[in-house]
């Protein structure tokens, strides 16, 4: 479980400016099932802290989350949960969990049927990230980045 500290951090400096979280966060289960703005499938691309809170908010709230781990003990760390995922928001004092649909290092099966792919990895693997997964996606599909590293 990621440490209350990083996530208020994480929080406060990346997710708290972000509208699109903010809709999530706030949309009720039955918004959910219409998704955010359309989107009902996200892939994640990268497993550290970033991927971690944001696949809690949107899994809780009925979004379909895929996580592409660029290695496989980040898979097999997932695995142990059972692809639950709990995020801590310390000044809200709240806790959100939502369970990933998948944690795997195969592209094609993280990015199938993304209505979104959201980068949560240092920027120094955003190339070798995209030219994985990239192929994978249908042509109007956004791709999104939180840079770090």
């Amino acid at each position: 479980m990621t440490s209350e500290a990083d996530c208020k951090a994480l929080h406060d400096k990346v997710l708290a400016p972000v509208p699109a979280l903010h809709a999530v966060e706030q949309q009720s289960e039955s918004q959910a099932e219409a998704g955010v703005c359309g989107v009902r499938r996200v892939c994640l691309c990268g497993a550290g802290h970033g991927s971690h809170v944001m696949a809690a908010l949107m899994a809780s709230k009925g979004i379909r989350v895929s996580i592409f781990a660029t290695r496989p003990q980040h898979v097999q760390r997932f695995a142990e949960d059972g692809l639950e995922i709990s995020a801590v928001f310390p000044s809200e004092s709240r806790t959100v969990t939502g369970r990933a649909s998948m944690v795997t290092t195969d592209p094609e099966a993280a990015a199938e049927g993304a209505d979104l792919v959201i980068l949560c990895l240092p920027t120094f693997l955003h190339d070798s990230v995209l030219r994985a997964v990239v192929p994978f996606l249908r042509p109007e599909t956004p791709v999104g980045a939180i840079g770090g590293g």
